[in-house]
This record gives C-alpha cells, sequence and structure tokens, in this order.
C-alpha cells in the first residue's frame, strides 16, 4: 500500500532532481554572462526548456542552443542522466519581488497532514526531500505582532 501510496512523489522527486541536474549543467557549459540572464525551466522528455528575460536574450539562446546540446547532453550521461535532444527557448518576464506582508496569513498545517508529510519522508531515498518534508512538518505558524496604530504614541 504504501510504495503505491507514494509513487506520484517518487516520481516528482527524480523529475524535480533532473531539472537540477541541467540548472547545474546550464551553469558550467553556456557562458557566465548569457547563463544570468538565461534560466532552466523545466527538462520535458527529451527537451530542455529555457526562460529568457527579454526577447533579444531569447534570440541570442535560441541561434547558440544548438552548440550546447553536446556538452549538456556529455555532462549528464557522466552522471548517469538521460540527456536531452532539443532545446526551447521562452520569453519569461522577470519574477516580481516578494511583498514584504501577506494579506492573509499562512493557513496552519493540520496534524494529518504533518503525520502525512512525515510518512512520506521517512519513505523517500532522496535524503535532502526527505528532511525538507521533515522541517516543513515541524513548523508552527509563526505569531505576529500586533501593528501600532499611526496615532499611537510610545
Amino acid at each position: 500500500m504504501k510504495a503505491q501510496q507514494f509513487s506520484a512523489f517518487s516520481a516528482l522527486a527524480r523529475h524535480a532532481q533532473r531539472n537540477r541536474w541541467f540548472d547545474c549543467f546550464w551553469h558550467e557549459v553556456v557562458p557566465a554572462a548569457l547563463s544570468q540572464r538565461v534560466q532552466v525551466l523545466n527538462v520535458r522528455e527529451a527537451t530542455l526548456v529555457l526562460g529568457a528575460q527579454d526577447a533579444a536574450t531569447a534570440t541570442q539562446a535560441r541561434f547558440q542552443a544548438p552548440s550546447w546540446l553536446p556538452a549538456l547532453n556529455t555532462a549528464a550521461r557522466a552522471q548517469g542522466i538521460e540527456g536531452v535532444d532539443r532545446i526551447e527557448v521562452r520569453v519569461t518576464p522577470p519574477r516580481p519581488a516578494l511583498r514584504q506582508a501577506r494579506l492573509t496569513p499562512p493557513t496552519p498545517l493540520s496534524e494529518a497532514t504533518r503525520q502525512h508529510l512525515l510518512d512520506v519522508s521517512a519513505q523517500l531515498d532522496d535524503p535532502q526531500l526527505a528532511n525538507a518534508l521533515r522541517r516543513l512538518a515541524q513548523q508552527r505558524p509563526r505569531s505576529r505582532k500586533p501593528e501600532k496604530s499611526k496615532g499611537s504614541a510610545d
């Protein structure tokens, strides 16, 4: 029963690990000036999906992409990871800065959810992911300090 229950997490963990590896390969293979403006978004089957910060950078990446494939695949095979056949480049706008204050406080995890996260972490082969799930399960909501009104004096 447990193997079936956690198979979706295993597939997700393998996919995330492949994405992380290609992100590392990307920064090793591509010139630093370009790798700072283009990021790995996903590895979908045999396609490496990249996001460029603007159209000019995307054009440059599309033009140079075929020359990167051999080096990316060599690095992947050295780690026992399946390579890619093509590179797809998309223009992705810069991500907005995180807002300083949330409008609503985060919803606390239920005890059942906490226990489920701990159960999943005990079944994982990836120690980093297992540790992250254990930390998440142990987090308690932070108490928020009440804001002072503008007219109050200290």
